[in-house]
């Protein structure tokens, strides 16, 4: 794998990822197990139709993805940096997450499923319709309207996010 690849209907086992350049690396209809990806750079990579499974790593940097259908599952991060990245369809299940930083991201059907999250931010998240609208705080009494929805399984509730008007 390599930095701007494309790559399709691929299975990758035991691949050992540490330390490489990935960003912009296009990932479609792939499956990823036990991947080893330690201090590797997936700035801008695109995974569609993917899958990710038993993947342990201290850090998951990926700022500035898309993750359009993508199943995350049975994992290891210490933290998970998908700041400023598109994320459409994607489940988080059954896996060990330090921190989740999903700042300035958009997202419709973000599900996480049977995680342990010691921290998850997402402040400044945008709609996909508007860029310029930001979530508003737990204290807001807006009348937005509905526009995306991150789901968090594992603490037992599940809300949709408002955008600001």
């Amino acid at each position: 794998m390599l930095a701007h690849g494309i790559f399709e209907n691929s299975r990758y086992t035991d691949t050992d990822l540490t330390g490489r350049d990935l960003a912009g690396i296009i990932l479609s209809e792939c499956s990823l197990v036990a991947p080893i990806v330690a201090d590797s750079d997936l700035t801008s990579a695109r995974l569609r139709d993917t899958l990710v499974e038993r993947m342990q790593a201290p850090n998951l940097f990926a700022p500035r993805s898309g993750l359009h259908r993508v199943h995350i599952r049975d994992n290891r991060l210490g933290a998970l940096d998908l700041f400023d990245a598109d994320l459409r369809s994607v489940t988080i299940a059954d896996s060990k997450l330090g921190l989740v930083n999903l700042r300035a991201a958009t997202g419709r059907d973000v599900l996480f499923r049977g995680c342990i999250l010691d921290e998850l931010i997402w402040e400044a998240a945008r709609s996909p319709a508007s860029p310029s609208r930001t979530v508003p705080s737990a204290s807001s009494t807006s009348t937005a309207q509905p526009s995306t929805r991150w789901i968090c399984a594992a603490c037992g509730s599940t809300r949709s996010a408002t955008w600001a008007g």
